[in-house]
């Protein structure tokens, strides 16, 4: 009789408390506008080059946006803001054999200033929980691992989210151009937390560069989630995450790719969809945890015998 009651108390428990999964991120989408204003001002340049970069033109520009219909297939050179075409005829005489049409800005400004499409409404892609990474050169895709108890995000969130997709911006400064830097692109990105990081207006949460190589890209301030629905066993749920993106300081400073870092340079919208572990999850969790109060009757037993 007591072994009756034992179990049933167990089970009861086990219900309402012991088996309890949080919902996880298995999708979405992500808008990020960026200000090109705000990269194409010199005022923008980090003071560790003064005296070496041109203070009358901008150290970056935009280039082109890969959202996520566009990075299938594409080593990290596909992401090259425009190609360079070997077909059209040499800029420079035949004595410069890298004199090719759009080599850089400097090059062919007016080509490149064409080509360059609008820097707001940026589409991303918010990956599943289980994505295979391509092994293309240069490629990192990121899994989404975020998961949270919808009734406290802040106090139970866990992980982080992988995006695809990927940016390209245009180095125009005539200076750094001649060290060899012709574009600069991120992308494979992830959303995440470090305490660590939330001073100074920072939230903590950052976006993180995985293309290439893993580099902290953008801090957030006025971070938000809003409009979290619950998922169930039948339906999915949901949240939105927004936040204003300002330049790191690993991606800033006189370490980084020239600009000042802490600069405001754009926002987003994240818009992912959430589910809960499926039930047979569920059930192996509970044959689990039965499994050792089982091991500890048979202890308990043993040591009143």
């Amino acid at each position: 009789m007591k072994r009756i009651v034992l179990v049933a108390l167990f089970c009861g428990y086990l219900s309402v408390s012991t088996v309890s999964f949080a919902d996880y991120v298995v999708g979405g989408s992500m808008t990020q506008n960026l200000s090109a204003k705000v990269f194409r001002d010199p005022a923008s340049t980090d003071p560790s080059l003064d005296g070496f970069a041109d203070p009358a033109q901008p150290i970056l520009i935009f280039g082109k946006h890969f959202g996520p219909a566009d990075t299938a297939g594409q080593s990290v050179v596909g992401f090259r803001p425009l190609a360079v075409d070997p077909g059209l005829p040499q800029i420079g005489p035949p004595s410069q054999p890298v004199a090719l049409p759009r080599t850089n800005y400097r090059d062919d400004p007016a080509t490149i200033e064409a080509s360059i499409g609008s820097s707001t409404g940026l589409d991303l892609g918010v990956n599943g929980p289980a994505i295979s990474p391509s092994g293309l050169p240069g490629r990192a895709e990121q899994s989404s691992t975020l998961s949270f108890d919808p009734a406290n995000f802040i106090g139970t969130v866990t992980g982080g989210i992988g995006l695809d997709g990927a940016t390209s911006l245009w180095y125009a400064n005539t200076p750094i151009i001649n060290t060899g830097s012709v574009w600069l692109g991120y992308g494979d990105l992830s959303l995440s937390y470090d305490g660590a990081r939330a001073a100074g207006g920072d939230s903590g949460w950052f976006f993180t560069n995985h293309l290439l190589f893993d580099l902290p890209l953008y801090d957030i301030q006025n971070f938000q989630v809003t409009g979290i629905t619950p998922a169930t066993e039948s339906t999915p749920g949901s949240l939105t995450i927004t936040g204003d993106l300002y330049i790191s300081p690993e991606f800033g400073g006189p370490t980084g790719f020239g600009m000042k870092s802490e600069l405001l340079v754009g926002s987003f919208t994240l818009n992912a969809v959430t589910a809960v572990p499926e039930p047979a999850s569920v059930a192996m969790a509970a044959i689990g945890v039965l499994g050792l109060v089982a091991v500890g009757l048979r202890r308990r037993r043993r040591t009143l015998a």
